[in-house]
């Protein structure tokens, strides 16, 4: 059984700094896996086998399966804040922090595979994740981060106040 504490107090504070309405979260300790929801979509996170699997439903209701994987909860942890985190950054007009590490390519200590087009699947000492597009880039240069590190790096000059 995982512990969500860490995710479901992310998904509440960057919802909220968001502006996204109505956040909450809704934990499935028998099956594993929790839904991060508001009105405007939500993030399943569902553990199967030996990976974490994230499904995703937007603003209009559309169900997106199996957007990302990873080896790992921390990695699972890791995409999550800073997903959450990123829409609030430009939600307040705080940096956007994904620029500079987009700009500086694939992290090189990090094996990367392009699974199928815009797939890509990234293998460190930390574990494995399967990511799409412009956020692969990112995450690989964040994923053999301590979480908490990864929390800082997301607060780092960001408006406290809502």
């Amino acid at each position: 059984m995982s512990d969500y504490s860490r995710l479901a107090a992310n998904w509440i504070r960057w919802s909220g700094l968001s502006g996204v309405p109505n956040a909450s979260v809704v934990e499935d300790h028998a099956n594993d896996r929790a839904v991060f929801k508001s009105s405007e979509g939500s993030f399943t996170l569902n553990h199967q086998s030996d990976w974490w699997s994230l499904d995703e439903t937007d603003d209009r209701g559309s169900q997106h399966y199996d957007t990302a994987r990873f080896s790992t909860f921390a990695l699972a942890e890791i995409y999550l804040i800073w997903t959450w985190a990123s829409v609030a950054r430009t939600a307040r007009g705080a940096e956007n922090l994904g620029a500079a590490l987009y700009a500086a390519g694939f992290n090189p200590a990090v094996a990367v595979e392009e699974e199928t087009p815009g797939v890509y699947k990234l293998s460190s000492r930390a574990g494995t994740a399967i990511v799409t597009g412009v956020k692969a880039t990112i995450i690989s240069h964040l994923m053999e981060e301590p979480v908490e590190k990864v929390e800082a790096l997301v607060s780092t000059g960001f408006p406290s106040s809502t």
